[in-house]
């Protein structure tokens, strides 16, 4: 895959600590917790390592701390096809993410901003070069909006794709949503910026049609177990989850968002590269953690190519 079909992404950096834990603590008791796991984390990092781990030439730009856990992520993060000469140190706390998971799969997290708020415009003197050799420019909201606002219209000055996963949401103007080429959020985030209730699948389908309508562009809500519904404003289409025994679900958003840009890169249909990235989330949440349970292309060669042959039936 040539360099210039690569994708940059701009985002976050977090060091994740994982943990198993037998129950929710009610306030005032402490419980222990049955495993640890330090990893790279943050979706930013999550998803330019996905996209690196199915071999697409990924360049990654966020701010991390000068301190241990900035050490941690910059070894975490050296793997094939990955570029962190851009992720830029400050003189503040490296994000944290603390994340529990229960016996039934359920999690809850806390995350500490840290450095990843601490990026300013003036960082992003570089951005023009970096767009100029890639394909498309993906994005969260774990950094400051007026920075992904910022990218975003840069983007567009350059024709470059813009994937915006609005996770977690924010108030975002009309206009900022519509200059996204794809628009990607779960069902809460999905309620939260169409102002309707989604809870079922039915609600998703529901809602999507017009939103997309409205905005003119392709979006996509995950719903989990349930798939996801992508919508490009004239139609509809539901996308099934891939079955597989879950393990643990950290990072299965993040690694949807990198087997669809995947799709892209290579020309597949929005609908097709949905379906991919579908097979590539069904394997992260088989698997614990985040970055190292994310599947390698080769892992993957063999739902790619059985999509690709079918050509969207």
């Amino acid at each position: 895959m040539k360099e210039e079909h690569g994708v940059l992404v701009v985002g976050s950096l977090n060091l994740d600590i994982i943990q198993k834990v037998p129950a929710f603590p009610k306030v005032g008791e402490s419980l222990p917790a049955e495993e640890t796991t330090l990893c790279a984390g943050g979706k930013g990092a999550n998803q330019a390592a996905q996209c690196a781990r199915l071999g697409i030439p990924t360049r990654l730009m966020g701010w991390i701390g000068n301190d241990l856990f900035g050490d941690f992520l910059l070894k975490s993060l050296s793997i094939p096809n990955l570029d962190l000469s851009h992720v830029k140190r400050v003189e503040t706390l490296t994000g944290l993410g603390v994340v529990n998971t229960l016996p039934d799969r359920r999690l809850f997290a806390i995350v500490s901003k840290g450095a990843n708020y601490a990026g300013q415009k003036e960082d992003l003197s570089d951005l023009d070069q970096l767009l100029n050799v890639s394909s498309i420019l993906a994005l969260q909201l774990e950094i400051p909006a007026d920075i992904v606002t910022h990218c975003i219209g840069k983007a567009k000055e350059q024709n470059v794709r813009v994937c915006l996963n609005a996770a977690p949401n924010v108030p975002l103007r009309s206009s900022t949503i519509s200059d996204c080429d794809f628009f990607i959020v779960n069902e809460v985030e999905a309620s939260f910026y169409t102002g309707e209730p989604i809870e079922t699948l039915n609600d998703a389908i529901r809602s999507i049609l017009p939103f997309a309508k409205t905005h003119r562009n392709v979006c996509i809500f995950t719903l989990g177990e349930k798939g996801s519904v992508i919508s490009d404003g004239n139609s509809a289409i539901h996308i099934p989850a891939h079955p597989t025994k879950v393990i643990e679900t950290t990072g299965a958003g993040d690694s949807f968002i990198g087997g669809f840009i995947r799709g892209l890169i290579d020309g597949f249909s929005i609908w097709d590269s949905a379906k991919f990235a579908s097979r590539c989330s069904a394997v992260t949440i088989g698997h614990i953690g985040g970055i190292e349970s994310m599947p390698t292309f080769e892992a993957m060669r063999t739902a790619y190519e059985e999509i690709r042959e079918k050509k969207g039936e």
